[in-house]
């Protein structure tokens, strides 16, 4: 073996070490033409973020754990963590992928472990590779985060340690982040997948993460043999559409592949194999509280441009939160149809700041709908929330009651949406949000039941629910007497449109 040739990174990775394949073979490790692109963003571009969002087995994963084995076992007193969805996710990553390409090293350089675990390998040249479900304590010089998507969707209070945590822990190292997508437009995977998009290349530095997109044609072990004449319409048609915006021809083979894991995966295809990122970003969310009605009320066009109709009064809708989101719904209630005209999110905002945003709209607000935590008096000032919104200016607020069982107000809510008119652009991110609020499963002694999940879709969510429950408790001023001509009027072109007041 050529020792100068050792000195490469780049030639150890296409070398020196061994995998298994998805059939069980052992094989020398060979990277695919996707897999070359990483392994050329780290060790010639110099990129030391990296983000990749993939479709389902790729080997992505293999690769980021063979580049922390090697980086760990040629370079002294060097420190890497694998974070994962689950410890025995992260512990079967340093078994499968670390391990056993040690285990069929090269004789001539195999170094005595000193610490072998199912959470550490620790080597004679002082550097160790650490698997787990967070990586907060000491200095990374490499951190591989897997399946984070997952993990902001299922653990949002684990998804922030990751983030105010791992991340800093290898602060000045490489940072690799690999992940399907799950849980809607929202939460700290997408974020830094949205931010890295929108970054300029000439803006960015180490700080910044360089986005990689893998769809499922990358893999050339997507493909068939067969009859493509059974390929439904509906696909053939998807694919000829992707084939046009791509610029790219997909072979017989993998259009029959789609076709058959299209009706395995079903609703979920976008999820697991992507064909565009916003393929991935739109895919349905699992545990999806309104994501179903939604899915009608879009269908029906009850989803926008709409108008304002300013004979009629507007109401808000608040959930409160400091660290968290405040999130603030407009809407007007015309008969029993409820029209929302603008979501206001936004984070660390002090009551005066709000009212001064509600205030700077120019709406006259007939009512606003705080949450039961408005009327909690807080240490520091001696006011509650209600209290700090009245002294700087906001009138006409009102405290919705709590309700006993969260599940009654959704219910109410479902119940609404069904009747429900919004804005499209002005309700956009909003919308994202209700479509993606979502249950977890809480196991107990011997039952399993659904919570909604606390993350960034639940603010939006919760202070839309309040509306409801509001309505419901006939806190709102009625408006069911209307004639009928004047609940149709408010579809119609010459009421006040939203562009033209500052919403």
């Amino acid at each position: 073996m050529d020792k100068n040739s050792l000195i490469s990174p780049v030639w150890r990775l296409n070398n020196l070490y061994t995998i298994t394949t998805k059939e069980g073979k052992v094989v020398p490790f060979r990277p695919t033409e996707y897999q070359n692109r990483i392994i050329k963003a780290v060790y010639e571009k110099n990129r030391r973020r990296i983000i990749v969002l993939k479709a389902r087995r790729m080997g992505m994963s293999t690769l980021i754990d063979l580049m922390a084995l090697d980086s760990a076992y040629f370079s002294p007193n060097f420190q890497a963590s694998i974070v994962d969805l689950t410890q025995g996710d992260a512990s079967e990553k340093l078994k499968t992928k670390c391990r056993f390409a040690l285990d069929n090293f090269h004789e001539e350089l195999k170094e005595k472990l000193v610490a072998d675990s199912s959470k550490q390998l620790a080597f004679q040249n002082g550097s160790t590779i650490n698997a787990g479900k967070n990586a907060r304590g000491g200095t990374n010089q490499f951190l591989h985060i897997s399946e984070w998507g997952p993990i902001a969707y299922e653990d949002p209070r684990r998804s922030e340690e990751i983030m105010t945590g791992a991340l800093p822990s290898a602060d000045t190292g490489i940072i690799m982040v690999e992940s399907t997508f799950k849980g809607g437009k929202g939460g700290h995977f997408y974020d830094l997948i949205k931010r890295s998009m929108e970054t300029p290349d000439h803006q960015k530095t180490d700080k910044d993460f360089w986005f990689y997109f893998f769809p499922w044609y990358d893999d050339h072990r997507h493909t068939l043999n067969g009859d493509i004449g059974q390929i439904d319409s509906e696909t053939t048609e998807y694919l000829s559409e992707m084939e046009s915006e791509l610029g790219i021809t997909f072979t017989p083979g993998q259009k029959l592949w789609y076709f058959k894991t299209k009706c395995e995966q079903g609703i979920f295809m976008f999820r697991e194999y992507p064909t565009t990122p916003e393929e991935a970003f739109r895919a349905p969310v699992e545990g999806a509280i309104y994501g179903d009605i939604i899915s009608t009320i879009r269908s029906k066009g009850q989803i926008r441009p709409l108008a304002y109709d300013s004979a009629y009064p507007v109401y808000t809708s608040w959930d409160l939160g400091w660290a968290d989101s405040t999130s603030v719904w407009f809407w007007q209630l015309i008969g029993n149809q409820v029209y929302w005209l603008k979501n206001i999110t936004v984070q660390r905002t002090t009551a005066g700041e709000m009212a001064t945003l509600i205030r700077d709209t120019g709406i006259p607000i007939a009512g606003h709908f705080l949450p039961h935590d408005a009327a909690a008096v807080k240490g520091g000032s001696g006011l509650n929330y209600q209290a700090e919104l009245e002294k700087a200016g906001l009138m006409h607020t009102k405290v919705v009651p709590r309700t006993r069982d969260i599940w009654t107000g959704i219910n109410q809510m479902r119940d609404i949406l069904q009747r429900s008119w919004f804005a499209r652009e002005e309700c956009k991110e909003g919308l994202e949000a209700l479509e993606a609020y979502h249950t977890k499963d809480i196991h107990s002694t011997a039952t399993i039941t659904k919570e909604p999940v606390h993350d960034w879709a639940s603010h939006p969510a919760d202070a839309a629910r309040y509306a409801a429950e509001a309505i419901n408790l006939g806190m709102v001023v009625d408006n069911s007497g209307l004639s009928r001509e004047h609940q149709q009027r408010v579809t119609r072109p010459r009421r006040r449109a939203l562009s033209g007041i500052k919403l």
